[in-house]
């Protein structure tokens, strides 16, 4: 393998902006052709590019519809853009990163909050306290990757800011809204000040006759089936890590206010959840499912700063309901309760919990994780020849489709993410053992993980530093078929629960582990709906899917329209994977890249 080191940093200084990647290593190694998520990363960069530079693109006063999205979603598309760095080492763009910088420094206020300029009803210059959250996030991501204080002052000074705006009642805290019925203006604090301070209520009714039940969405941009927990949840997501780089007691304090009010029982309503499943605390909803995860995440990130495992058991009994709803085996998560169809940010969160609950070791969802991305995270991403749709994330998706050239500037974000939380948790390092939670493609500074599935129940790691390494089989595999060697010496390693642990590793083993491929057929019972959502493109359709290991090779029955072959024809046929079949992995010459540095997604 020849290895060079990176010139990024030499460019940047050529071009006399900023380093915005770290120092790492290429070199190019013969690998299976299989899942590699740098590749999901690299096509992602143009669109999320697009999206964060729109003031760019669209100026201000013109009618663009991504206007109101640089307020709320904007720092989302700025957070991802470090991590694509780091997962592929791209160098590209630095410029025009530097210029969407400063574009999002002009709209910074003296106070420390980001505001978007008026529009609609927002008469004046507005501040999303979603937005503000995501944008400690993005500034975070930056420090990480750049070493530069200013990002930490710029975090301070907006973490001081959403305190002094936050209304204390009680022993909690929370943040008004309007009752403008838009979701980019609810839950956003004019450059005057809030116009009202009142409560945000549980459920707010629109009507006496409203019903209320698992498809429900009437107010729910105010209340607790979307607006309180994906706003005032995605506010709180800053606060437990800013504290834990700045120690900063206000803002441990707010974050445990905020919680406080986040995990009222009032606000975890599941309406026409059976009585037996009272009891303790559970955080079953009804309601958007990704609004609710964005609080959970929140929360946990906050139980993992005060150590608080009730709060743990509360986030865990969230995430175990989540699952409930659509296909879990393959990750596909609906938009509604009420089972209506996939849209990416769930997908996104759901290999978010999974991965730091496991981590926490309140669960082990490792599977989930792994069946999430193998499948749905990697299917609903666009491929296609168009630049600004190719690798986007699909706003919509049934099991077997998704409309085509479809991307969703909330989702592309989110799942951009999430594929980095994936990779980044493929393989661990920590005084000389290395930890292999996915049997995925990474190359890293420890060992490089090389998998050949599904095609063949195989995975060669690669050494460099490690003098042990855990290696968690899958499931669906059977202990007892398992061989290993490191070299060309079969050894019998111990096991730890679903971990292989192989010792005395030298600085450059070569460590096989193979076992047989499963293949098995489900049977999905025909998902339901209720109240505004009975005959949707899911609903009542009993799905067979066909795997092999983890990984789905078929899915039926197909349909040529979206809704049930009468809709648009406009589609995707997803899961077309007849080369999996195959029980040979393709091999490649693998350009491949380790970064000096990690970008922390959680609490450190």
């Amino acid at each position: 393998m020849k290895a060079f080191a990176l010139s990024l940093i030499a460019l940047s200084a050529a071009l006399g902006v900023p380093v915005f990647a770290a120092g790492g290593t290429f070199y190019e190694d013969q690998a299976p052709d299989t899942v590699d998520l740098t590749d999901l990363a690299e096509r992602a960069w143009e669109p999320l590019m697009r999206w964060a530079e729109d003031r760019e693109l669209y100026p201000r006063g013109s009618a663009s519809p991504l206007a109101p999205n640089r307020g709320v979603l904007g720092p989302k598309y700025m957070e991802a853009l470090p991590m694509i760095r780091v997962m592929t080492g791209t160098d590209r763009d630095i410029a025009r990163e530097q210029a969407m910088l400063a574009g999002y420094d002009e709209e910074t206020g003296e106070d420390g909050l980001f505001y978007t300029p008026p529009l609609d009803q927002m008469t004046e210059p507005w501040a999303s306290v979603y937005g503000q959250g995501r944008m400690m996030l993005a500034w975070m991501a930056y420090y990480h990757l750049t070493k530069d204080e200013k990002y930490l002052d710029r975090i301070a000074k907006m973490a001081e800011r959403m305190r002094e705006i936050a209304i204390v009642k009680d022993d909690y805290a929370y943040y008004p809204t309007e009752l403008i019925e838009n979701a980019y203006f609810v839950f956003s604090i004019r450059k005057s000040g809030w116009k009202r301070t009142d409560e945000p209520r549980a459920i707010h009714k629109l009507r006496e006759d409203q019903p209320l039940d698992m498809g429900n969405r009437e107010g729910h941009q105010f209340d607790s089936k979307m607006g309180i927990p994906a706003y005032i949840g995605g506010a709180l997501r800053g606060f437990p890590r800013w504290y834990v780089m700045s120690k900063d007691a206000g803002t441990l304090e707010l974050s445990e206010k905020l919680v406080r009010f986040l995990v009222k029982p009032e606000m975890w309503q599941a309406f026409g959840r059976p009585a037996e499943f009272g009891g303790a605390p559970r955080a079953h909803y009804s309601g958007h499912l990704h609004a609710h995860t964005i609080a959970l995440r929140g929360i946990l990130d906050h139980a993992q700063v005060v150590n608080d495992r009730s709060l743990m058991d509360f986030v865990k009994s969230g995430y175990e309901w989540t699952r409930e709803f659509g296909i879990a085996e393959i990750g596909w998560v609906p938009e509604w309760t009420n089972n209506n169809f996939c849209e990416g940010c769930q997908i996104a969160d759901v290999v978010a919990l999974a991965i730091h609950l496991s981590d926490l070791g309140v669960g082990d969802y490792w599977e989930d994780v792994d069946r999430t991305v193998r499948n749905q995270l990697i299917e609903s991403q666009q491929v296609c020849d168009l630049p600004d749709v190719n690798g986007k994330w699909a706003a919509a998706a049934t099991p077997t489709m998704m409309l085509d050239r479809d991307g969703s500037s909330c989702c592309t974000p989110n799942c951009a993410q999430a594929v980095y939380y994936a990779w980044e948790s493929i393989i661990r390092f920590n005084a000389g053992r290395a930890t292999v939670n996915l049997l995925l493609n990474r190359a890293s500074p420890w060992m490089d993980v090389h998998s050949y599935l599904p095609y063949e129940g195989k995975v060669v790691l690669k050494n460099k530093q490690a003098e042990h390494v855990a290696v968690r089989i899958p499931l669906w595999v059977d202990k007892g078929a398992v061989r290993c060697r490191v070299g060309e010496t079969s050894v019998d390693p111990a096991w730890l629960g679903n971990y292989l642990l192989i010792d005395a590793l030298e600085k450059d083993s070569i460590v096989t582990v193979e076992f047989p491929m499963v293949e098995r057929t489900m049977k999905v019972p025909p998902l339901t709906g209720t109240h505004d959502g009975g005959a949707g493109p899911v609903h009542g359709i009993e799905y067979t899917i066909h795997f092999k290991g983890n990984t789905v090779i078929d899915i039926g029955p197909r349909f040529d329209g979206w809704n049930k072959g009468k809709g648009p024809k406009s589609i995707v046929q997803t899961y077309q994977r007849d080369h999996y079949r195959s029980d040979q992995a393709p091999m490649k010459t693998k350009r491949q890249y380790v970064s000096d540095v990690l970008i922390p997604w959680q609490p450190e």
